[in-house]
């Protein structure tokens, strides 16, 4: 039985959002992976707005608010991500905190940074829906700033609503199918 607590704490303990510097890590080194990607392909993003488009299709209630998205937003903040200095995007998304950053290595940089990143976000989901919270709201007003003054307001609205979605879909996610369809891996 003993045995058994022993196990049962250990699982427990490693059972929680990861740490907010290895979040941060994670997510520059991301953000990083990211760039060295659309580097790689110029017309990742384009990708990615294709295959954000492909889905609005099916995306029920949300149809409306994913092609408004998808039809210009979406590349914007993209390009912006892009350009903006890693660590302030990942401070923006509340991956960081206003503080010095400790980077870890990585083997395969972009691969293992994809799968470091989702795999936090993950964590973060099931164990730390404020959190999780914060960051969808960073996201969403960063897309949706991105359709223009009074569709924004719109955009976020109904983005908002759909948090609880998006956290599931997050838990339930598979790191590497996600970070082989973004072309990481």
């Amino acid at each position: 039985m003993k045995l058994f607590q022993t196990i049962s704490s250990i699982a427990l303990v490693s059972a929680q959002a990861p740490p907010e510097p290895k979040n941060c890590a994670d997510c520059i080194a991301f953000d990083n992976a990211y760039k060295d990607e659309v580097n790689k392909n110029p017309h990742l993003i384009d990708d990615y707005v294709n295959m954000l488009k492909k889905e609005c299709a099916s995306a029920g209630d949300l149809e409306s608010i994913c092609d408004t998205i998808a039809g210009g937003a979406f590349k914007k903040y993209l390009e912006k991500i892009y350009h903006e200095d890693s660590k302030q995007y990942c401070t923006e998304i509340t991956m960081c905190q206003n503080s010095i950053v400790r980077f870890y290595q990585q083997d395969n940089p972009d691969c293992t940074a994809c799968l470091n990143f989702m795999t936090d976000l993950r964590l973060i989901a099931r164990y730390d829906p404020p959190h999780f919270a914060e960051i969808f709201d960073a996201i969403a007003k960063g897309i949706c700033d991105e359709t223009g003054k009074f569709e924004s307001k719109i955009c976020y609205h109904e983005l908002k609503g759909h948090e609880e979605n998006a956290r599931k879909a997050i838990m339930n996610s598979n790191q590497q199918q996600v970070c082989v369809q973004l072309e990481y891996c």
